[in-house]
């Protein structure tokens, strides 16, 4: 039977200003048997007489568990010599200065002591030595001083508190050496100025080691050299500003690591290729920290990195190799663009923070695929341009936050509610990036260089122009995840004899006159679609020189230009620019054609529009 029980007080008031006691009212609780204790001992006797209060069958030898409320300086040793069998002992904020007199000896049993929030100053030899214990709890005390014989014969303790003893704790070498069993040691806010490397050195079962928050600045050699089992290091809030570069290469079994809010200068190039299993990374606020391009290389399992407030400013090359990037956090620096693949390896990227930069432009290039992408926040920039795919094309995009920008105000947390309301919000954005000509050159490749197109808010072409030796391809296609494009059109192949229209790497038209490109002056072509329907125009041309009615009615949201592997050392310089159908007459006029014999149900004969 459960009980939720009130201390019931014996005395009077006056009594107890002038009589030490502790009062123990017991029941089972949550089918323990507890004694809730009322302690008033201003004098800090040991001695005292417990006055039992039973309201069920609930005895002293029965007693698992003691929680305290009143006031002391001490721990009497009275508690453990009547309730002998007592496992969980629980003093918090009752006014402990001292844990003098043994106060544990007759405490064989117990295995939980929480003496939180009380004002303790040191902890003497031995003083646990006659328990069982398993979790000790010293946080917010007033503690300065351990004697090195503290906690000997703890072979069982697994959890250790001493968080927020701020007035500077004093570690002997040797003091944490027994607890071979610990596995949680929580050393926050306690004024530690200097690092010992032998601390640790026995602690081969740590699993979480919290250090935040403290004064040192630098991290001996080889202090964390026995932490196989470390799982979470947590060394945020502090003063570091230098970490030798092996600091880390034993713990290979971390997941977590928070070195955010220090004073850190520069990152070793190799001071995280060993932790090949970490999950999270922060390393926010270090201001103006140095962090070399190839440092996140061995991160292979990294799901969250924080890397705000740190002076950023050029982010290239850093996440090639972060496949299983979920979060990327990189505001409030001082980020002007984002290279094209920036983040192109991280394909499972969820959440996006790219606010309070400089960035003006979004380009899809510099993300790559982002289909599990439900997060995009990039507030307080200067924005002027927007790729629409970098926000179409994940479906399940929920929170956008675009305020404090200056093509766009949109924020909102239910974008796919109401996806073509917002994207039309957005539609200066894109409009300005499609209105931007693309120039770039192109070698001997496989892999196509990919464009977005909004086919659906009327860009369905392109103006092409191209200086090359031979052979180059343009691709239109509904993903840039391909090797082989839907439709690939191939301009001056086998020395301009020959050029030619793919549907899925199949031949599917071929024009044989020869349109020899030329390596020193721009050739211009014009690309449209539209109805199923691909034209390619000479610039200048009323009349296309290619034409194919696309079976598969394919999508066309992206295009992709390549220069294709020969013999020799073959590039090409491009420029590009989208178009919309009605700023170019010759493709307007054959389209518009088209479209009545269509709607005529007219058969389309290609021929007829081909020169």
């Amino acid at each position: 039977m459960l009980l939720k029980l009130l201390i019931l007080s014996l005395v009077t008031t006056s009594a107890l200003a002038q009589t030490s006691i502790i009062i123990c009212s017991q029941a089972f609780v949550d089918d323990i048997c507890t004694c809730n204790f009322l302690i008033f001992n201003p004098n800090g006797f040991n001695n005292l007489t417990v006055v039992g209060n039973p309201i069920t069958n609930c005895t002293f030898e029965d007693t698992k568990q003691a929680i305290a409320m009143g006031s002391s300086p001490n721990i009497p040793s009275a508690i453990c010599s009547h309730l002998p069998n007592l496992e969980k002992l629980v003093m918090e904020n009752v006014g402990i200065i001292n844990l003098n007199g043994m106060p544990f000896r007759n405490c064989g049993n117990l295995k939980t002591l929480q003496l939180g929030n009380n004002e303790i100053v040191a902890i003497p030899a031995h003083v646990f030595s006659f328990t069982a214990l398993e979790l000790i709890e010293l946080n917010n005390n007033n503690l300065t001083t351990f004697d090195e014989h503290a906690f000997d014969n703890l072979f069982r303790l697994t959890t250790l508190n001493i968080n927020e003893n701020s007035n500077g704790i004093i570690l002997p070498e040797t003091v944490f050496h027994h607890l071979i069993s610990l596995q949680s040691l929580l050393v926050s806010n306690c004024g530690i100025t200097s690092f010992n490397s032998s601390w640790f050195a026995s602690l081969r079962s740590l699993i979480l080691l919290d250090l935040s928050r403290n004064n040192f600045s630098t991290i001996p050699e080889n202090t964390f050299r026995s932490q196989q089992s470390l799982r979470l290091l947590n060394l945020s809030f502090g003063q570091l500003e230098t970490i030798p570069e092996t600091t880390f290469q034993n713990i290979t079994n971390l997941l977590i690591l928070d070195l955010q809010s220090n004073k850190i200068k520069e990152f070793h190039p190799n001071l995280f290729s060993s932790l090949t299993l970490l999950q999270n990374l922060h390393l926010s606020d270090n201001l103006n920290v140095t962090t070399p391009s190839n440092i996140f290389r061995s991160l292979q399992s990294l799901r969250t990195l924080e890397l705000s407030s740190n002076n950023v400013t050029v982010i290239d090359g850093w996440f090639s190799s972060l496949s299983n990037l979920i979060n990327i956090n990189l505001s409030n620096n001082n980020i002007i663009t984002i290279p094209d693949n920036t983040f192109t390896a991280a394909r499972a990227l969820q959440r996006i923070n790219l606010s309070r930069n400089k960035i003006g432009i979004l380009d899809s290039r510099s993300f790559g695929s982002l289909h599990m992408m439900t997060e995009l926040d990039v507030h307080n920039n200067l924005i002027d341009e927007v790729d629409h795919s970098l926000v179409s094309q994940s479906s399940i995009l929920r929170i956008v936050n675009f305020s404090n920008n200056n093509c766009t105000q949109l924020r909102t947390d239910s974008f796919n509610e109401s996806r073509s309301v917002h994207m039309d919000a957005m539609k200066a954005c894109f409009d300005k990036f499609d209105l931007k000509p693309i120039e770039l050159q192109t070698f001997n490749s496989t892999v196509y260089n990919w464009y977005s197109i909004r086919t659906n808010d009327g860009w369905d072409a392109l103006h092409i122009s191209v200086k090359a030796y031979e052979n180059v391809h343009i691709a239109l296609s509904n993903s840039t995840n391909t090797t082989e494009p839907p439709i690939e059109i191939i301009i001056g192949q086998n020395r301009g004899r020959v050029s030619s229209i793919l549907d899925q790497g199949v031949a599917v038209f071929s024009d044989n006159n020869e349109r020899r490109l030329d390596e020193t002056a721009f050739r211009d072509f014009i690309i449209g679609w539209r109805f199923g329907i691909v034209m390619v125009f000479e610039a200048g041309e009323q009349m296309p020189f290619m034409g194919y009615n696309m079976q598969n009615r394919y999508s066309v949201d992206f295009f992709g230009l390549r220069t294709i592997i020969s013999l020799s050392d073959h590039k090409a310089e491009w420029k590009a620019s989208r178009l919309q159908m009605s700023s170019t007459k010759s493709l307007d006029d054959v389209y518009a054609d088209i479209k009545n014999k269509l709607n005529k149900n007219i058969p389309i004969d290609l021929n007829l529009y081909l020169r």
